[in-house]
């Protein structure tokens, strides 16, 4: 499912016959291939955290990207995106797959699901 909205290249999963990567995030990949988000080190996932970009996991909290810029999927409507930023485009696309917790720059915490805004701290 993920694999709808996050670019393989920043998926965590293992390519058959991919040549592993060597520099930049994906050089991380193997690090976090697997991780846990209830059981990763919290210094770790602060500095995830800190990559411009979104972090996606499963229902079962496991980590699927980091610093993965989410591509629209089929069917959202481009006025949204005309009338909102990138991280709020992206946040709405993705509340039709799960939930989403988005921080915006000036560190404003909004919750979307199902291609909605529920709330806004």
């Amino acid at each position: 499912m993920a694999g709808r909205i996050v670019p393989a290249g920043d998926l965590l999963i293992t390519v058959p016959g991919a040549a592993p990567a060597r520099s930049g995030k994906e050089g991380l990949h193997y690090l976090l291939r697997g991780a846990d988000l209830l059981r990763i080190a919290p210094s770790v996932l602060e500095s995830v955290a800190r990559m411009d970009g979104a972090i996606v996991s499963d229902a079962a909290g496991r980590l699927l990207a980091f610093g993965a810029i989410l591509r629209p999927p089929s069917g959202v409507d481009p006025a949204v995106a005309a009338t909102e930023g990138g991280r709020t485009t992206a946040a709405l696309a993705a509340s039709h797959f799960g939930k989403v917790l988005m921080v915006s720059e000036d560190g404003r915490v909004s919750f979307f699901q199902r291609g909605r805004r529920v709330w806004q701290l």
